[in-house]
């Protein structure tokens, strides 16, 4: 038996969706690993999801999809891209966070996916520290 966390898929929608992504993913990683992103797998079983993070010696970040469990329902499963970009401070992080503003339904990420992820890498790539002005205090270290 599956470990669904969403409440308005049934374990078969799940492994089919799963697959799904699971083929886009054997695409889409050696395109993002070609701009610095690897994919994260800290939950990559238990979500319908493909998380990229990159970190270098000046910023963090991620950019991927998600399936948007508010705006799906239990015929319309809809996904959204997002790009988050990170830098830290002694005592703060400052980011900036953008979602792609539309939702894709399956079928269309499958056939746009690479452009989509362009579009992201295009905005992570655009955002300077001057654009990252949302910010998180950082607990002093030993605090953590």
């Amino acid at each position: 038996m599956t470990y669904i966390i969403y409440k308005n898929i049934k374990e078969n929608e799940f492994i089919e969706i799963k697959s799904r992504l699971d083929l886009i993913e054997k695409i889409s990683s050696l395109l993002m690993k070609t701009h610095g992103f690897d994919l994260s797998e800290r939950y990559y079983n238990d979500v319908l999801a493909l998380d990229y993070v990159h970190e270098d010696n000046n910023f963090g970040g991620n950019i991927g999809i998600t399936y948007d469990e508010e705006e799906s329902g239990s015929e319309k499963k809809v996904f959204k891209f997002y790009v988050l970009k990170a830098y830290d401070t002694s005592t703060q992080r400052f980011y900036k966070r953008e979602m792609l503003p539309k939702l894709y339904s399956l079928k269309e990420v499958e056939k746009e996916f690479v452009s989509l992820f362009e579009t992201c890498i295009s905005i992570y790539n655009a955002w300077g520290k001057e654009d990252l002005t949302e910010f998180i205090d950082l607990l002093p270290a030993g605090l953590a």
